[in-house]
């Protein structure tokens, strides 16, 4: 009895104890809190204009895209990302694209970001693929970029003599493989663009592409690509003509598609460069006629010896 009794006066004494604990704070814990920080992070989700579609390659693929159709006389822009990059990318020369009333294409590229359904109905990505001669999967990329040109025109009504390419690092090749072989595409922007990235080469495709506006644009801090471009660029030139050939070069990183000041340069570019290569084109019709001046073109056409032309 007298044990019982000790032990209740044992659990009133512990919970008086507890309750002056929690009713009287200690001086640890009197101390001020630090104060929690409330700002607030935004993180930037990139977005893009127009509406989802997919369409087929003539090898099997799926290909997941978004598109912004045109406004009246205006051209619709294919913007083709490179290897592992998803349409996307795009989201600031889209948008810059669409407040001027372009269309604007982006697509993923088979492998990559919602276009990864093979021919055989399963999943495949980018990083399986291979760059061997024979049986070239970024090769066959080609495709994807042709499905957009023949959605564009067979499903969406949109004319080949107003879809215009941009591209960037095997995109701007992918694309100017295409426009090479199809003289009506009025232009073409190669972003970033490589010699023979992924072993899909691009110098006999810029031999053929003709006398077109073309847009070379790099990073000088990207050595890998700054090396190769003052190259491309030459190229490009010989075959389009000094007036239809133009050179972007910005000292931003290797990413700077995402800089918006990038994203203006190629707008004003593709608003007045078919323009200015038509005046170029009239000018010199007329000092022809006149016989002010003697157009030699076999000359001007001669590729650099240093580069047998491979095929495209």
């Amino acid at each position: 009895m007298v044990q019982a009794r000790r032990n209740s006066a044992l659990v009133t004494a512990l919970a008086l104890g507890l309750a002056g604990l929690s009713a009287t704070p200690s001086a640890a814990s009197s101390a001020a809190a630090p104060a929690v920080s409330t700002q607030t992070i935004s993180v930037r989700v990139p977005t893009l204009p127009g509406s989802p579609v997919s369409f087929t390659t003539s090898d099997g693929w799926t290909l997941s895209a978004q598109y912004r159709p045109a406004e009246h006389g205006k051209l619709t822009l294919v913007l083709v990302p490179g290897v592992g990059e998803r349409r996307d990318v795009w989201s600031d020369l889209a948008h810059a694209l669409a407040r001027a009333g372009y269309g604007v294409l982006t697509l993923d590229l088979r492998g990559q970001g919602g276009s990864t359904m093979g021919p055989d109905g399963k999943t495949a990505s980018w990083r399986q693929f291979s760059d061997v001669r024979d049986g070239n999967d970024f090769l066959a990329m080609g495709n994807d970029v042709a499905a957009a040109a023949v959605y564009l025109s067979s499903v969406a009504g949109v004319s080949v003599s107003s879809i215009g390419f941009v591209g960037n690092g095997l995109g701007a090749t992918l694309a100017v493989r295409y426009a090479a072989v199809h003289p009506e595409i009025p232009l073409t922007a190669l972003l970033s663009p490589t010699l023979n990235g992924e072993n899909v080469p691009i110098i006999s495709a810029l031999r053929a592409y003709g006398s077109r506006p073309i847009l070379i644009a790099y990073s000088l801090s990207d050595r890998r690509v700054a090396n190769a471009a003052p190259l491309i660029f030459a190229v490009a030139k010989l075959s389009a003509g000094a007036a239809n050939a133009t050179l972007v070069t910005t000292h931003l990183p290797a990413d700077y598609l995402f800089d918006r000041s990038v994203s203006d340069r190629i707008l004003n570019w593709i608003e007045t460069a078919p323009q200015a290569a038509q005046a170029a084109a009239v000018a010199a019709s007329t000092a022809a006629a006149t016989g002010q001046i003697q157009i030699s073109t076999p000359s001007a056409a001669a590729p650099p010896a240093a580069f047998p032309a491979p095929s495209l």
